[in-house]
């Protein structure tokens, strides 16, 4: 890949329908990821590297958070707030 082409996962919503879990189960898990990334100042399309036995990178996106969300995957208060992009 050069320049800026990554490849692209989604975290919420997952795609239930290749992972061989119930949907419920991956709407929790993408919910989840998806808070936890916010919460870290990520915002959708962070850019997260993968290195071991393999090297790639890819970039993460999720749909738009609600407060159910948050107090659903969280144990912290919901707070909106300004998010950042890191790379």
């Amino acid at each position: 890949m050069t320049g800026s082409e990554h490849k692209t996962i989604s975290v919420l919503p997952l795609d239930a329908g290749n992972s061989g879990l119930l949907d419920g189960i991956t709407e929790y898990m993408g919910s989840c990821a998806a808070v936890c990334l916010e919460k870290n100042a990520h915002i959708s399309g962070v850019v997260m590297p993968l290195d071991g036995d393999s090297s790639d990178t890819f970039c993460l996106t999720w749909d738009q958070l609600s407060e159910k969300h948050h107090l659903t995957c969280a144990d912290i208060p919901f707070e909106v707030g300004k998010k950042k992009q890191l790379r």
